[in-house]
């Protein structure tokens, strides 16, 4: 154990796995030491089933190195021993401990059943290859989904009837959404099929796709994370298949859903998607207007107030490669091109070599355009490493690093930063120009020097 101390951190209802850099209105955080190889946490919690995780006291739980338990279910009245191996292995003991054995044994389980399943699955052999492959694999899903439902219907006696319907939840929707992301990648990335073909796999979704909302309650289906995270994904799919890749996703959950589970869905939505969706803000204004939890409402909130057009762009003061401290007002007068990244990140390596590069080269003489790069990392000599590569920014730009906070930095809870590459452009008056990824050049280097000059012309 590296750390003196461990935090244990449990969920609310309005949890979303992804978004660390949120705060969670409804998340509680209690901190206790570490003796003699023992830590022991007493927090008063309502009987219903909510999700925790365990790391050590110091960096953001987005950081896997600081994660001593992953995610798992915890129930107010449980009285739990966890013991940790040596070789991470985990051992549950006492009253509640029985669902977080099976929570945890979840992907080993499904990856050593799946198996099994394969060999006895005679699907169809169709003159494209990658149709048979996914009729196996549509057949492969649907069976390991029934197992896991028959397994937790024999044990049923075990959970209170809340833990049990989020056991399957999670357990069900954890299987299928691999299923969701193969069809994805084959049916719409590499167009690997006909029209007709496609037509085949719309059926299949509709006939082997398990759809708990007939047998698990609105509130539980809204609270878990799996369930929320595979409807995302299905509902894009599914319709993206049967109406030709276009439809409008926030209109369809507005018509099609209720509830908590159209209010999580939209607001997974809207935040996953606040850098793409031109009319992002018209948006969130309407849900905000609409919601009927408040929670949701402010974590929307949280995330647009940080990228909206128009607002001012919060004031920062971080480091750069030299000791030099540097803020954001020492800019005010200039456009200013900010660019969130972070070491590893590929997509951060495209988005420079691709585009940012190019409007460098554009601007290089124009000293009202200035171009900061922020590494989220809490390692100096790995950002340095980073640095040095010219693969994330490059020596002209002004580079500066969030230190030893991370991802828990201010300026990434500030700026609402979920993911990265996250660009902007921020006007001569320090106000928001620009945070969409279209504007900002996303498939198109062209559009990142169209927008600065437009910041520029105002």
């Amino acid at each position: 154990m590296r750390s003196d101390s461990l935090q244990l951190i449990v969920f609310g209802h309005s949890y979303l796995e992804g978004l660390p850099t949120i705060h969670q209105v409804d998340m509680l955080t209690t901190t206790e030491p570490v003796a003699d190889g023992i830590c022991h946490f007493v927090v008063d919690l309502e009987a219903t089933p909510h999700y925790y995780l365990i790391k050590e006291n110091q960096g953001s739980f987005i950081e896997s190195k600081h994660i001593v338990l992953r995610k798992n279910i915890l129930t107010g009245g449980d009285d739990v021993l966890i013991q940790i191996g040596g070789d991470s292995t985990l051992d549950f003991s006492g009253k509640g401990a029985r669902k977080m054995v099976r929570f945890n044994e979840l992907p080993l389980w499904c990856s050593r059943e799946e198996q099994s399943i394969s060999k006895e699955i005679a699907a169809p052999v169709f003159p494209n290859k990658e149709l048979t492959y996914v009729y196996h694999y549509f057949e492969q899903t649907n069976r390991l989904s029934k197992l896991w439902m028959n397994r937790l219907a024999d044990e049923k006696p075990l959970y209170s009837d809340e833990e049990y319907q989020l056991l399957l939840a999670d357990g069900v929707s954890y299987i299928q959404k691999s299923l969701i992301f193969a069809v994805e990648v084959k049916a719409l990335l590499n167009k690997s099929f006909s029209r007709d073909e496609i037509g085949q796999i719309t059926k299949l979704m509709d006939q082997k796709i398990i759809d708990l909302r007939s047998s698990v309650s609105e509130s539980i289906l809204a609270r878990s994370d799996n369930w929320i995270k595979f409807m995302d994904k299905w509902i894009s799919v599914d319709q993206k298949l049967k109406h030709d890749r276009s439809f409008s996703k926030y209109d369809y959950l507005k018509k099609n859903y209720s509830g908590g589970i159209r209010d999580k869905l939209t607001m997974l939505y809207l935040i996953k998607n606040a850098k793409y969706v031109a009319n992002v803000d018209s948006l969130a204004q309407d849900f905000i207007a609409t919601s009927q939890d408040e929670s949701y409402t402010e974590l929307l909130s949280q995330v647009m107030h940080g990228r909206t057009k128009g607002k001012k762009a919060k004031d920062f003061s971080l480091f750069d490669q030299y000791g030099n401290q540097v803020k954001l007002t020492d800019f005010y007068g200039k456009v200013v091109f900010l660019d969130f990244w972070f070491p590893g990140c590929f997509p951060c390596m495209k988005y420079f070599a691709e585009t940012i590069s190019y409007a460098e080269e554009k601007f290089k003489h124009n000293p009202d355009v200035i171009f900061i790069s922020i590494g989220i990392c809490s390692d100096k000599g790995k950002w340095m490493d980073a640095l040095q590569t010219n693969k994330y920014t490059s020596p002209s730009a002004i580079n500066l690093f969030t230190g030893e906070a991370g991802w828990n930095h201010p300026v990434i809870m500030d700026y609402a930063i979920t993911s990265a590459p996250t660009p902007m452009v921020i006007d001569k008056s320090g106000h928001i120009f620009s945070t969409n990824s279209n504007e900002l050049g996303k498939g198109n280097k062209e559009k990142l020097i169209e927008t600065i000059d437009n910041c520029l012309a105002q």
